[in-house]
């Protein structure tokens, strides 16, 4: 968010690390939960300009892919809870980003107004910018790499979830 402070800095993250890992996989899961956690944050702040969060901004983007979706169904695909999900389509809705139709029974459609349409595109040009930086470093063989990596990695924790 913008003039949030941030408490602890790259050094402190870097500390964390240094932690014995049990499991002797380099501490995976907490650097990709921290990553997480930083990107957020770093998202946040490019969005903040434009009125929006990294959640508002993923909820604005899958109505783009997937105009006229229902509530469960982009709960869903924004990995949120429909409780989550309908505070946040209320707060779009206030902010004219957003319309719903209704449907069958209580089902309700959402769309992007114009306005919406006009403000997603230009988050996401403010994220590809922040991508731009923040993988400069990369080449794309590395790149490929990290993108290969994380989808084994992915498709090895899909296997561990309980039918």
């Amino acid at each position: 968010m913008s003039g949030s402070r941030w408490i602890i800095g790259p050094e402190e993250f870097r500390k964390l690390f240094e932690q014995p890992d049990p499991a002797n996989v380099g501490n995976i899961p907490v650097r990709l939960r921290l990553l997480s956690q930083i990107y957020a944050r770093v998202a946040d702040e490019a969005l903040s300009g434009l009125g929006l969060t990294l959640s508002r901004y993923t909820v604005l983007a899958a109505l783009r892919s997937h105009p006229g979706i229902s509530g469960a169904a982009l709960a869903d695909l924004t990995s949120q809870t429909p409780q989550s999900l309908n505070g946040m389509v209320v707060s779009l809705l206030g902010s004219g980003l957003v319309h719903r139709k209704q449907a069958v029974g209580r089902a309700k459609l959402h769309y992007l107004t114009p306005q919406g349409i006009a403000v997603a595109k230009e988050a996401q040009a403010a994220l590809t910018d922040l991508h731009q930086r923040a993988f400069s470093a990369f080449d794309s063989q590395r790149i490929e790499r990290l993108v290969n990596d994380l989808a084994d990695l992915s498709a090895s924790f899909l296997q561990e979830r309980r039918p």
